[in-house]
């Protein structure tokens, strides 16, 4: 099959294209890097060839506008050895003292002229260089990746020229205008100040009628001012006197004073209560003493009656208890006796006739 390849002028163009794609991928071209040109530039750094007309032409249109310092830098702008005279010129001219801007280009040609400012060394030399630059290559146009990248491109020499260098005939008329405009705008301030001042002297008439109604005023507000106070002195002295008298009452000496009063009374009530109780517990302790008095046994051993126990203590209830010849214990209302029974009856037996036990059968112990 057969191929068409891109030979001599077309093979270049491609690859510059490419060159360009590239570059434009990798943001060199992009608006956000474009820095301003400086104001008022002192120090105007030119990279072209010393023998064209670009510098003349630089110079010619730098000097009427202005007044200002130009660093000429000489360097190769076609032909093989002009990519790296030109990027050696960019490192040489931008280390002088105060350098301000930078203006790199030529004064035209054709577009295998303007080869050296396509290069990609060039190009990416410009894109570091520490000062704003303005490119100035060819005519109009013509337009190489070095325009592309600057900071500002100029159509030709001169026109970079009046970009850079401000002209200083027309910032003097321009400075002329603007102090007769300021001149004129003061006039007018001041006359509107003055006529504002004036209108309200009117209206303020004479001050001392002024300051005799702010008097009078202050005296309204004096006399406001003592009532109030007085009022409020008035008013805390009486809170003052409560709270004293609070104090008062609560002194200690006089609680101890009120409480030794309230305690006499309080002492002979007690004397009079415990007296009362003294003789209610009494009559209560002898009417239970009588009670207990006629419950106890010692009174029933004094109506003649005796109490009898065995010999282990226990009381005898029941004539089966014991058997003859028994030892018991009689305890009488007054003393003890130790007896032998000699003959055990039951309730319901009736004793015989001359069997009655012998009271004198009963030995005493």
């Amino acid at each position: 099959a057969d191929l068409a390849r891109p030979a001599g002028r077309g093979a270049a163009l491609e690859a510059l294209e490419q060159l360009k794609q590239r570059l434009l991928e990798e943001g060199l071209f992009s608006p956000e890097r474009k820095r301003p040109l400086p104001a008022d530039p002192r120090i105007i750094g030119v990279l072209t060839s010393s023998t064209g007309a670009a510098f003349h032409d630089i110079c010619s249109v730098a000097f009427r506008r202005g007044a200002a310092r130009i660093v000429l830098c000489p360097a190769l702008v076609q032909g093989d050895l002009a990519p790296e005279s030109l990027v050696s010129g960019i490192d040489l001219i931008e280390r002088y003292p105060g350098l301000d801007v930078l203006i790199i280009g030529r004064g035209g040609g054709s577009g295998e002229d303007l080869r050296a400012f396509n290069d990609e060394r060039v190009v990416r030399r410009v894109a570091l260089s520490r000062v704003p630059v303005v490119s100035a290559v060819g005519h109009e146009t013509d337009v190489t990746l070095t325009d592309l990248v600057a900071d500002v491109r100029a159509a030709t020499p001169s026109q970079a020229a009046e970009l850079v260098m401000p002209d200083l005939h027309a910032r003097r008329e321009r400075l002329l205008r603007i102090r007769a405009q300021l001149a004129r705008a003061m006039r007018m301030r001041v006359a509107e100040l003055g006529a504002s001042v004036e209108h309200r002297r009117l209206r303020l008439g004479d001050p001392r009628f002024l300051v005799a109604e702010r008097q009078q005023d202050v005296d309204e507000l004096l006399l406001r001012l003592e009532r109030i106070a007085a009022r409020q002195t008035s008013r805390r002295r009486s809170h003052a006197e409560t709270l004293h008298r609070r104090l008062a009452a609560r002194d200690p000496r006089a609680v101890l004073g009120r409480a030794r009063a309230d305690l006499g009374p309080l002492t002979a009530r007690l004397d009079a209560a415990m007296r009362l109780e003294l003789s209610r517990s009494a009559r209560r302790l002898g009417e239970r003493a009588e009670t207990l008095h006629a419950l106890s046994p010692l009174s029933v051993l004094a109506r003649g009656y005796a109490i009898v126990t065995r010999t282990d203590g226990r009381a005898l209830r029941s004539a089966a208890d014991v058997a003859p010849g028994d030892s018991v214990n009689l305890r009488l209302a007054r003393g003890r006796l130790g007896a032998r029974v000699l003959r055990v009856y039951n309730d319901d037996t009736e004793v015989p006739e001359g069997h009655e036990p012998d009271a004198r059968a009963v030995e005493e112990s």
